[in-house]
């Protein structure tokens, strides 16, 4: 597990939409298990990414539509049953079903009146659920918990510790008590990594990795 950490505009972002292959590098090679990224097929290289940006977008179909990428009608059994998983593991199912036709609500009342407006953060919550349902061994986080309360990315990232067990993660945050869960930090700065390390090595050193943490703990306790 890799955390991505850095000021805005550090180039976090831009590494993670290398590695998806959004943009191309102008020099060097990306590679995956020693093969160019560029040699490999999209639709075989995709289903080894789980993807979940901040800037996600959810459909006016139905949550279960949404999270599966497929009509309801074309769901399995299996199907039904790793919606209902990733729903339990982003604590979502209490609420799904309350909903008219729970999993199998609209989002938004372009085709249904019945249809709902997911808050930010349940949004932000069925953006995962669709991650956990493609089940990639490539886990990438950019920034999946920026409309989440501490308490809630709290209880995101411990699920996201056991849905990345045997997985290759990176994810982006800018809350860095998040970082206690990552095995490697790469810290960024005008576009170049200038530390690595895990968080206690990295705040041995008193560099930039120290310095935003500091300031984010005292930000903390000014509120208390």
């Amino acid at each position: 597990r890799i955390a991505l950490v850095g000021k805005n505009g550090s180039g976090k972002s831009t590494i993670i939409k290398l590695i998806c292959g959004f943009y191309k590098p102008i020099k060097g090679v990306i590679k995956l298990n020693g093969i160019d990224i560029r040699e490999i097929d999209k639709n075989f290289y995709y289903k080894i990414l789980s993807i979940t940006f901040q800037n996600f977008r959810l459909f006016p179909f139905k949550i279960s539509e949404n999270i599966a990428y497929k009509q309801e009608e074309l769901l399995s059994v299996k199907d039904v049953n790793k919606i209902n998983s990733s729903l339990e593991k982003m604590s979502l199912k209490e609420w799904i079903d309350n909903l008219p036709e729970k999993e199998n609500t609209y989002i938004s009342s372009l085709f249904s009146d019945e249809g709902i407006l997911p808050s930010g953060g349940q949004g932000q919550k069925i953006a995962l659920s669709r991650s956990i349902f493609h089940d990639g061994p490539f886990v990438i986080m950019d920034e999946p918990t920026a409309a989440l309360d501490p308490r809630s990315e709290e209880e995101i990232f411990n699920h996201m510790l056991s849905i990345s067990q045997n997985k290759t993660s990176i994810f982006i945050s800018h809350r860095l008590s998040s970082t206690q869960y990552a095995d490697r930090i790469l810290v960024c700065d005008g576009g170049k990594i200038i530390e690595e390390g895990n968080h206690r090595e990295l705040m041995n050193r008193n560099g930039l990795y120290s310095e935003m943490f500091m300031t984010q703990a005292n930000q903390y306790r000014n509120f208390a």
